[in-house]
């Protein structure tokens, strides 16, 4: 069984005195932040990633949460500091809308919000409904063909290796929780809490995206108050083909937030 939490600390500097937020990692779809790896090997690598702890929250493989009790299910995964402490909420993909629910309900000391390739409402009406249609059980014990994976995924240039990888994390969920996990993503409306945000929105646009069209940043345009958008050339996973340019810009976030006491 995928653990439910990873934990992990790059260094053992003293916090004590003016910390920096924990970065908290929400994965996209297939729930086990396992495809988080190259991009947490570029985040270890930036030198002063020693002054703060970073925590991936997944999602169980065999029990579907609906999208209304993520929130508390997040909340039960941090550890103590963090759920008392500033944070800074990564959604990847299809949860993005939830990092975006948990800055709005205030249970978190939320500074910052990151959104990757992501949406408040997926913009895509048709694919809601073809989802609702389809077998989604069992098409999802089929392999995924490689070159679906390379269109809408990473690219044409992607290797073997990470094909194998989302193959790896999208088999070891139960069909049946997967399926309702997409749908879930696809019905899910966060729009009207956008106005309940106040602190700073990052959003990692990849410019090559196909599953997220350009056009989910309307409502985010329009919602919020504090949105930067940076395009990075690259596909939908973008975290995992360009980690290192992802990591810079969240680490400009990062130096930018006011330290605390």
């Amino acid at each position: 069984m995928l653990p439910a939490i990873a934990w992990c600390r790059a260094g053992t500097a003293d916090v004590s005195a003016a910390p920096r937020p924990f970065f908290v990692l929400l994965p996209g779809l297939d729930g086990s932040g396992h495809l988080f790896a190259p991009f947490m090997e570029a985040w270890r690598a930036l030198s002063h990633r020693t002054e703060n702890g970073c925590v991936v929250v997944s999602l169980p493989r065999d029990r579907h949460i609906p999208y209304a009790e993520l929130p508390a299910h997040v909340l039960a995964g941090l550890p103590a500091a963090a759920r008392k402490g500033p944070v800074v909420v990564l959604g990847e993909s299809c949860c993005g809308p939830l990092a975006l629910r948990l800055a709005a309900q205030c249970e978190l000391d939320v500074r910052a919000v990151v959104m990757v390739a992501s949406f408040a409402r997926y913009p895509r009406n048709m694919l809601r409904l073809l989802a609702s249609l389809s077998p989604l059980s069992w098409l999802l014990r089929l392999p995924l063909p490689s070159g679906l994976l390379r269109h809408y995924c990473f690219g044409d240039a992607a290797g073997a290796s990470l094909l194998q990888q989302l193959r790896e994390a999208v088999a070891a969920n139960v069909p049946r929780v997967m399926a309702q996990r997409l749908r879930d993503a696809l019905r899910i409306d966060v729009r009207p809490e956008l106005e309940k945000i106040t602190v700073p929105v990052l959003y990692l646009r990849p410019e090559d995206d196909r599953l997220v069209p350009a056009s989910a940043l309307a409502p985010l345009r329009a919602g919020l108050r504090d949105l930067q958008i940076v395009t990075l050339a690259g596909p939908h996973f973008i975290l995992q083909t360009r980690p290192r340019e992802c990591a810079r810009v969240i680490d400009d976030l990062f130096r930018r937030l006011p330290r605390t006491q």
